[in-house]
């Protein structure tokens, strides 16, 4: 990038949303790239940003249980402990309309959110959830 653009570059690794959220508004940043796509979607219609590069890979949320778990389709969710990425990321919306659909409100059960999909991941593997939701795309998607 700083051979095309002529000038340096300096990379910012932002790993708290709210902190990306903040910094987009004030404009902190010439270029961004991020997931989750919300932030991006915001910074284009509220701050004055616009697409330069856009990716087409699609993204579904799984809901992941260990290989010995009993639990076998989404309404065998209802009352375990489920782990979910940050609440209001799309990939939170994506879970929560699904649990939605399904009859279970996300509001009355045992639901707790993490920033990080690997740590979803090693949650699970740990046993700390019966259920977690990640993003296709993540580590933790292609590889569980």
């Amino acid at each position: 990038m700083e051979k095309a653009l002529g000038t340096p570059v300096t990379l910012v690794a932002v790993r708290d949303i709210r902190t990306l959220r903040r910094s987009v508004a004030s404009g902190t940043y010439a270029l961004v790239m991020s997931r989750p796509a919300d932030v991006l979607a915001e910074a284009i219609r509220d701050h004055g940003y616009r697409v330069v590069v856009a990716s087409k890979e699609p993204a579904h949320a799984l809901f992941i249980v260990k290989k010995d778990s009993p639990l076998t389709s989404i309404a065998d969710i209802k009352g375990k402990s489920i782990v979910v990425p940050d609440r209001y990321a799309y990939m939170w919306r994506i879970a929560n309309a699904m649990m939605r659909d399904n009859k279970i409100s996300m509001a009355n059960e045992r639901v707790r959110s993490m920033n990080d999909q690997a740590a979803i991941g090693w949650s699970m593997e740990s046993g700390f959830f019966d259920v977690g939701v990640v993003a296709s795309f993540s580590g933790v998607g292609r590889t569980w």
